[in-house]
């Protein structure tokens, strides 16, 4: 029975806050499907790795998505009448004469098309273009047929004649975009769609597609400006509020995995992690990854004053008045009666058992943190790389606006702090410093779009440093909330509601909640496209592959050319043991998609399970040409040549394989000695 969404809105944004900090596991992408007169946007799951890494975390590709979200909206379809078709400026071939029998057909069609009946519409269109073949408004009134029959590889092909025709014609540009996208060319989406655009910068669905095409190339920040672009057209738009969420929860997840990749020896790494935990409500994880972030940088003012907080939560108060007195012995300016930590109650949580376990954890840990002098974090903005960049160019500008502002920030007074230093950045790359305090004391003042300008603008160039990317996680998840909450707070009964919660529930590994709330959801609208996908995906992280199996062919049945579809579901099938299957599958997904890495390596073991190892060579030598980041497939590579008595070849996919191990050894070294030199 589907939960009642209808909750208080301090447990949906909790819920929301569990959504948007789930630990990236994929890298995510997005896909659209189309059915009949409405559109249906779906974010799209993970799942896909070698057999050895399946149970460890999925792999990246270009099918593989994050979790799951997915969203109704609806696209009215902008065939041309008969009026806006024949009353053009001539048409190509100077061919302006139009017949009745012309007429009468095109009224045929299109009256067939408005009463969905798309075969008689397809094929009166296909008979004035064998008269009429540079008829640009009828090439275009026909691959929006095939757009609503779901055929989007046609479609792409006779909306290109009608561009081709006439470059013009908005409705053209906008669903070859679309369309392109669907059979995921997103770069050649992009530009019909910026095509559209600039006929007409008020057009929606070309707005939101070109964002969603940006969300497919790893984007966020383009994908989150186009929508924002798009809003100021459409300001109560909640469907542009959702996906301007789920832009800068991508924006999240991305940076997850930059401070992840920094290693065990990070700060930043562990405060991430810290934050992930207290959104999730995991008071244990959340006090023991800021422990763990002190221990690394023991000077980090900001840290104690968020320790005490999550202590105090906790019901630990010595410990917490603690930490609170290094923060205050590190931050001699600041009020502590300001603070507020008194208003802050105990508040039990569901792992009361497990800090109640790892108390005498906490204090050897606090126990183990070097003693402390007053003063000694100034300037305390952030971690030590910045402080130290920060104190650089206060003491080359002694007596300026730089050192105003920072008294302004160790008081408390944020919005101070950051007005206070407007004048001084410029786009000189000493500036980054300042643009740092400005975009932090914003985002602590809670004006998030004025720290996201400054992030976008001066600190543009400094996304690589791991210092940027924590402040761009704090920014990006405190805008999701923002436009997820909008979303909940005007349709709280929603399908967009009920698809965050079950996002949330997915999240936090309440699957079956996760599956009862989708199948609430079928119940209504069985041919609803993406929610069996979803559904599959969440029994594929479980590793019920039958059940899988079952739902990825129940998208198939909707939208046989689905490719990511296919791509899970011979995924599912070679982890079943299935091989047949996996190979019928996998071909076809190949026969459209002839680069996808991953899908060759399914398909390698496939063959390899069917005792071919001639077939499973060809299979995996393709993985690695079209994705060289798998180089466990030269150990697979290996064995297969030496089965077959090949030794050179074996020795050097074996080689190949060792090198690799050392390259990612030798990475994440590099990786540790890079954040130890900062």
């Amino acid at each position: 029975m589907l939960l009642d969404i209808t909750q208080s809105s301090k447990n949906w944004i909790r819920c929301l806050r569990i959504a948007s900090f789930r630990l990236p596991t994929a890298k995510p992408k997005t896909i659209f499907h189309s059915g009949r007169l409405e559109m249906i946007s779906v974010r799209m799951g993970h799942c896909r790795a070698d057999r050895a890494q399946f149970r460890k975390q999925p792999a990246l590709r270009l099918q593989s998505f994050s979790p799951v979200i997915l969203v109704w909206t609806f696209l009215a379809v902008p065939t041309l009448g008969l009026a806006r078709a024949f009353g053009v400026q001539g048409q190509n071939n100077n061919d302006n004469d139009i017949d009745a029998w012309t007429v009468q057909h095109f009224r045929l069609a299109s009256e067939a098309q408005r009463q969905n009946n798309l075969g008689v519409a397809e094929k009166e269109y296909q008979l004035i273009l064998s008269r009429r073949p540079k008829f640009a408004e009828v090439h275009q009134n026909l691959g929006i047929v095939y757009h609503q029959q779901r055929k989007y590889r046609k479609a792409v092909k006779t909306l290109q004649v009608a561009v081709s025709l006439k470059p013009d014609l908005l409705g053209a540009q906008v669903f070859l975009g679309i369309d392109r996208y669907m059979i995921q060319e997103f770069k050649s989406a992009v530009g019909s769609l910026e095509k559209a655009l600039r006929l007409n910068p008020e057009e929606r669905q070309a707005g939101l597609y070109l964002a969603f095409t940006y969300l497919a190339l790893d984007s966020p920040e383009k994908a989150a400006r186009q929508l924002r672009k798009t809003a100021q057209y459409f300001p109560e738009d909640v469907e542009i509020a959702y996906h301007l969420g789920e832009a800068y929860l991508e924006g999240v997840r991305q940076r997850m995995v930059s401070l992840q990749q920094a290693g065990e020896r990070s700060a930043l790494r562990h405060w991430a992690l810290a934050i992930s935990s207290e959104q999730k409500g995991d008071r244990d994880g959340t006090i023991l990854e800021y422990l763990r972030a002190l221990a690394i940088e023991p000077k980090n003012v900001e840290l104690y004053w968020r320790l005490a907080i999550a202590l105090r939560k906790a019901g630990m108060a010595d410990l917490s008045g603690a930490a609170l007195q290094r923060y205050a012995l590190l931050n001699p300016d600041r009020d502590l009666e300001s603070l507020g930590l008194d208003a802050i109650a105990s508040e039990p949580s569901g792992d009361q058992a497990a800090i109640a376990a790892h108390k005498d954890s906490y204090e050897r840990l606090w126990e183990s943190l070097p003693a402390a002098e007053r003063g000694d974090a100034w300037p305390g903005v952030a971690d030590e790389f910045v402080n130290q960049a920060i104190g650089k160019c206060a003491l080359s500008t002694s007596g300026s606006e730089v050192e105003a502002s920072l008294k302004l920030y160790r008081k408390g007074d944020y919005r101070g702090a950051a007005e206070k230093i407007k004048g001084r950045i410029t786009g000189r790359p000493q500036d980054w410093p300042l643009a740092f305090l400005q975009a932090r004391s914003y985002f602590l003042a809670s004006d998030y779009d004025a720290a996201e300008q400054v992030v976008e603008g001066p600190l543009r160039n400094y996304f690589h440093l791991p210092s940027v990317a924590l402040l761009r996680l704090e920014i990006e998840s405190q805008l999701a909330l923002r436009y997820f909450g909008l979303v909940v707070a005007k349709e709280p009964n929603s399908d967009r509601a009920k698809l965050l919660l079950a996002k949330s529930y997915g999240a936090t590994g309440r699957t079956k909640d996760a599956i009862s709330t989708y199948q609430e959801i079928l119940k209504q609208a069985p041919d609803r496209l993406g929610i069996h996908l979803a559904i599959g995906q969440l029994y594929e992280d479980e590793q019920k592959w039958p059940a899988a199996i079952e739902e990825l062919k129940a998208e198939l049945a909707l939208a046989p050319d689905n490719a990511l579809a296919l791509a899970h579901l011979g995924h599912a099938y070679e982890e079943s043991q299935d091989a047949d299957q996996a190979i019928q599958v996998l071909s076809k997904l190949l026969e459209t998609h002839p680069e996808d890495g991953r899908a060759y390596a399914d398909l390698g073991r496939a063959w390899a399970m069917k005792q071919n190892p001639a077939k499973a060579i060809e299979a995996f030598e393709r993985a690695l040409l079209y994705d060289s980041n798998q180089h466990n497939l030269h150990y697979r590579l290996f064995q297969l040549y030496s089965k077959m008595g090949d030794n050179l070849k074996a020795k050097t996919h074996l080689a190949a394989f060792k090198a690799g191990e050392i390259d990612k050894q030798k990475k994440l070294r590099a990786a540790t000695a890079d954040l130890l030199k900062q």
